[in-house]
Order: C-alpha cells, then structure tokens, then sequence
C-alpha cells in the first residue's frame, strides 16, 4: 500500500510533513501540529530514490549520466528507485 503524505511550505519558509487538506483558513498540513501553509507549495510524496530519500512532486533527480528529471505522482516507484535526489545549494550549508 502507497503512503499517502505532502509537504508544504508555511509563510515563514518552513517546510513541515503530513497530511493534506484545505479549510475557511486555506491550505493545511497536519503533522506534529497543523500548520498554514502556501497553497503552491504543497506537493505529494512519489517515493523513494536509490538512497532511500523522500521524493516529492517537482524534485529534480539524477540519474546515472547526471540528466534531470522531475518527479510526478504518476512515476513507477522501479523508476524513482534507479535515480538520486539532486541536492539543492541551500541543504549544503
């Protein structure tokens, strides 16, 4: 069975994990707690990547010759599993 779980980025830049709805308040992740968050930012969890990473709807992967890709929900998880998370600039610091 497929975990059904999103991300999504609040107004103060954090990002926080969980699950998805949408109320009078706007768009919601419950995780912890329940936070607001920006509607286009949400994204759902495709799988996980050869190293075994959370890949979202939108990530960019790498596959062995170093070509991008982007995640889809869609994606056959055999897929996912042969590429890497390419890692953002801002997650080196």
């Amino acid at each position: 069975m497929r975990t059904i779980k999103f991300r999504g980025q609040d107004y103060f830049d954090e990002v926080h994990y969980g699950f998805y709805f949408e109320d009078a308040d706007g768009a919601n992740i419950r995780g912890e707690r329940t936070y607001n968050v920006i509607s286009y930012s949400v994204a759902q969890l495709c799988g996980l990547d050869k190293n075994g990473k959370e890949v979202y709807e939108g990530d960019i992967l790498l596959d062995e010759l170093d070509n991008e890709h982007v995640a889809e929900i869609y994606d056959r998880p055999n897929f996912l599993a042969s590429l890497a998370l390419k890692e953002n600039a801002d997650d080196e610091e």
